[in-house]
């Protein structure tokens, strides 16, 4: 288990720089089928390309799903619980890291390069419901390499419709993929 953990320290360490253009969609909990399909068909129609991954709670679990997405294009990461409500709703928050202090970063502080662009995405998406961005050791972003945030989405089909809006509309405006 400790060779494993290591191997994926190591190959999230490793990667490089490279931009792109990607939403990577984490699910933290098992969305609602129906929903999930507006939402990812909402997606499609504003031009945002995407891959899903259905999250993990055991830390090297998670860590071997993060390292295969973080070895891919680099894009964006939503670690995303949706849930059907009869009222709307939205909790936006990032990544509270660590500020890197070396050369070579360890794993709760990878998501410390990325702090401003997730940070302008979270503001973004927060503003368009009137929220704001709460910053916590959130583990489903840890070792993410990449701008990251994590989404709790309530409501019904057109909720989840106008949440992939915005979340496009975000990624676009701020300036992420350029």
């Amino acid at each position: 288990m400790k060779l494993r953990i290591f191997g994926t320290l190591f190959f999230l360490l490793a990667l490089g720089e490279a931009n792109g253009n990607h939403l990577y969609l984490y699910f933290v909990s098992p969305p609602d089928g129906e929903l999930r399909q507006v939402f990812l068909n909402a997606l499609k129609r504003d031009g945002i390309e995407f891959s899903l991954c259905m999250g993990s709670k055991n830390l090297e679990e998670h860590l071997i799903k993060v390292g295969e997405i973080n070895s891919k294009s680099k894009g964006v990461f939503l670690a995303l619980e949706m849930k059907r409500a009869k009222k709307r709703g939205m909790f936006v928050a990032t990544f509270k890291p660590k500020k890197a202090e070396g050369k070579i970063l360890r794993i709760d502080e990878i998501p410390y390069v990325h702090l401003h662009s997730s940070m302008k995405l979270a503001h973004y998406v927060a503003s368009s419901y009137g929220k704001k961005v709460v910053r916590l050791p959130l583990f489903p972003l840890l070792g993410v390499d990449m701008p990251a945030l994590y989404l709790r989405l309530q409501g019904g089909k057109e909720d989840m419709e106008f949440a992939a809006t915005v979340i496009a509309e975000g990624i676009k405006k701020s300036g992420i993929w350029e």
